[in-house]
C-alpha cells in the first residue's frame, strides 16, 4: 500500500524542485487545470546556472493531476541525471505520471518534458530538448504529444 499525498488547487512555485524520493502517490484534488507545479517564474525556463527542474521522481512513485511547467536543466553536468528531464526526471519507467499537462520545459540533453517514466492520459506540449523534446526513453499511453522540439538529429515529439 502506497501513501497518498493530496494537493489543493494552487500554483506551487518552487525555489527547489519537487523531489519525490519515496514510493508515494502525489495527487491533485481538482486536476491539472488548477493545480500547477511551476519551477521558474515567468517568462519561462532557462538553461544555465539558475536552471531548476520541476519534478524528480524515484522508482514506484506516482504524480497525478498536475500541470508541470517552466522546468529546465543546467548547462553542464552529467548527461543523464543533470542535463535531462527539464520538466520531470524519472529514475526509470517504473514511475507513473497520469492525467498531467507537461508544458514549456527545456533540457540541455534528453527529454525536455519528461525523461523516462510511464505516462498515461497526459498532454505533453511545447517542450524542448536535444533528444526527445517531449518524452525521452519513456512510455506514453493515451497521451497527446504535440509541438515539442528536439535537436536536428532527433524527432521532436517523443523518443521511446
Amino acid at each position: 500500500e502506497f501513501r497518498r499525498v493530496l494537493f489543493r488547487s494552487s500554483v506551487y512555485g518552487t525555489l527547489n524542485r519537487v523531489a519525490i524520493v519515496k514510493p508515494l502517490v502525489i495527487q491533485s484534488v481538482n486536476g491539472p487545470d488548477v493545480t500547477v507545479i511551476q519551477a521558474q517564474n515567468e517568462p519561462g525556463p532557462v538553461i544555465g546556472q539558475f536552471a531548476l527542474r520541476s519534478v524528480y521522481m524515484t522508482n514506484l512513485s506516482t504524480l497525478s493531476g498536475f500541470t508541470v511547467r517552466n522546468g529546465s536543466s543546467p548547462e553542464s553536468g552529467d548527461d543523464r541525471t543533470a542535463l535531462s528531464g527539464g520538466g520531470i526526471f524519472c529514475e526509470s519507467t517504473n514511475v507513473l505520471i497520469t492525467n498531467c499537462i507537461i508544458v514549456g520545459n527545456v533540457a540541455r540533453q534528453a527529454g525536455g518534458g519528461v525523461f523516462s517514466g510511464t505516462l498515461r492520459n497526459c498532454r505533453v506540449e511545447g517542450n524542448r530538448g536535444n533528444s526527445g523534446g517531449g518524452v525521452f526513453r519513456g512510455f506514453a499511453y493515451g497521451c497527446t504529444v504535440v509541438s515539442n522540439w528536439a535537436g536536428t538529429w532527433e524527432i521532436g515529439r517523443a523518443h521511446v
